[in-house]
């Protein structure tokens, strides 16, 4: 049995980190091991995207390990405090440039995490509460109407945004012959990035799906205000809540995939994994701990046409869409559970099956 100890930053992002929580309430109620949650005074430095944890044995003289979780967006950055200070950092955007600028030693540090998003379900809720309250207590003396606004979005967050459980398909799922995209255009950002080219690739990816699939084709750019401007002519047609929004995912035989902002990869692909969709995807640099094929679990595209192309082909072979569907749903039942991927890390940390 293993003793974890989550030393919680005062500006912790608890949304981005919630598929560590949930993994580790999970083994938790599993007596896999102990959980608590302490305030970190030994690299206070850390960002919010950031997750350090201390992992030892309960019974034996092993010393502990110190775990950095890095659920950053951008791949660029590797937090050089954090990495300085621990034995295991695991990244979520890993790509090889940044990795192999970096002296051998820290380098050996360094692994993937694989993919992220959000994950809540309503039997984490005591560690989900126990690791707000941390937090609003540490920020109080300083900030307190911040630290409790700070709870109240972090309240309704667990409250309203659908779960891992919601995008999980069944296994008698029936799938609509049907491909999916739904998207977002960004407005202008003060970091200096500019969005305008990203914006208008899905605009037109949007656009060409549509003019070649007519019915087949489900999505749009979402509706905001930004949207409602820039293409009021791809907006998705039917307003979309996310519990719609998972249901209409988990129905879907294809959903398409492109890049994120600072080329991540988006919570999307969890979702359309936890679905059993047949992925249609814009090829990506990162390091995955557990691989995803080309022509297993998905088919590439690098152009509106071959993504229509991709489509077609799966949408007319229904037995290879229906493997690959398959599959996928097997590959996030295998890997991307919350308390499977985190007891994958765990393991990794300890260099054994520690659970």
């Amino acid at each position: 049995m293993l003793d974890v100890t989550w030393h919680i930053n005062s500006q912790q992002d608890l949304f981005i980190a919630s598929k560590v929580l949930s993994g580790l309430s999970a083994l938790r109620r599993k007596g896999k091991l102990s959980l608590r949650f302490v305030a970190n005074v030994r690299c206070p430095t850390m960002r919010s995207e950031l997750i350090l944890l201390t992992v030892r044995h309960m019974a034996g003289s092993e010393p502990e390990r110190i775990v950095v979780v890095d659920l950053f967006d951008t791949t660029e950055f590797i937090c050089p405090v954090a990495l300085d200070y621990a034995e295991f950092y695991f990244k979520r955007n890993l790509t090889l440039g940044p990795l192999e600028l970096l002296p051998v030693h820290l380098r050996n540090r360094v692994r993937p995490f694989g993919l992220n998003s959000p994950c809540y379900d309503a039997q984490s809720w005591p560690d989900w509460l126990a690791a707000s309250a941390l937090r609003v207590r540490m920020t109080a003396a300083t900030d307190l109407r911040g630290s409790i606004a700070g709870f109240t979005d972090a309240v309704r967050l667990f409250t309203l945004v659908p779960g891992h459980y919601a995008f999980m398909a069944r296994p008698e799922q029936h799938k609509r012959p049907i491909v999916l995209f739904q998207t977002r255009v960004w407005p202008p950002q003060g970091s200096g990035i500019d969005l305008e080219p990203l914006n208008q690739e899905r605009v037109e990816l949007v656009m060409r799906l549509r003019a070649a699939l007519g019915e087949r084709f489900v999505g749009g750019v979402v509706g905001d205000k930004f949207a409602l401007v820039r293409c009021p002519d791809v907006v998705v047609k039917k307003s979309v809540r996310q519990g719609q929004y998972a249901a209409l995912t988990r129905s879907a035989l294809i959903a398409v995939y492109s890049r994120g902002i600072h080329g991540s990869l988006a919570y999307k692909l969890s979702e359309y994994m936890a679905a059993g969709c047949c992925m249609v995807v814009e090829p990506w640099e990162h390091i995955l701990d557990v691989p995803l094929e080309s022509g297993v679990h998905y088919l590439p595209y690098q152009s509106g046409d071959s993504c229509v192309a991709a489509c077609e082909t799966l949408l007319a072979d229904r037995a290879f869409a229906a493997e690959m569907s398959r599959r996928n749903a097997d590959y996030y039942l295998r890997y991307l559970l919350p308390e499977r991927h985190v007891e994958r890390i765990l393991t990794a940390a300890i260099g054994e099956s520690p659970i």
